[in-house]
Order: structure tokens, then C-alpha cells, then sequence
């Protein structure tokens, strides 16, 4: 999804679905982040892998043009 000034959109991420974001142009980039509960540091429902180094088939680089 591109979402941007011109593009403002709403995206569900439903629970347990890795996903990221990346700014892609030359302004500063907002993202509101608006969970429906208290995060629960005894039993988190946020896991995190490496960018990079994972089976996650995307490529995090740049690609000008």
C-alpha cells in the first residue's frame, strides 16, 4: 500500500501478522498507530524479527525510478 498526503488511507492489521513501514520520499512520514488494548508486558502479543535476516520474502531496500 502507498499512503501518503494525497493518499490517506486506514490499514487493519489483524493480530499475529508480521508487517512494517518505509518513507519512500523526501517529507517526514506520520503513522498513527491505534491499538484496542493495553499492551501486556507478562504475556505480549507483539513479536519482532530482523528486517533482513529472516524468511519474510520482501526486500526492505530502496529502489530509485
Amino acid at each position: 500500500y502507498f499512503a501518503g498526503e494525497h493518499n490517506p488511507i486506514l490499514i487493519h492489521i489483524p493480530p499475529f501478522v508480521y508487517h512494517g513501514f518505509k518513507c519512500v520520499s523526501t517529507e517526514e512520514a506520520i503513522v498513527v498507530n491505534t491499538p484496542d488494548k493495553v499492551y501486556d508486558y507478562q504475556n505480549p502479543d507483539e513479536f519482532r524479527v530482523h528486517p533482513h535476516d529472516n524468511d519474510i520474502p520482501y526486500d526492505w531496500g530502496r529502489k530509485d525510478g
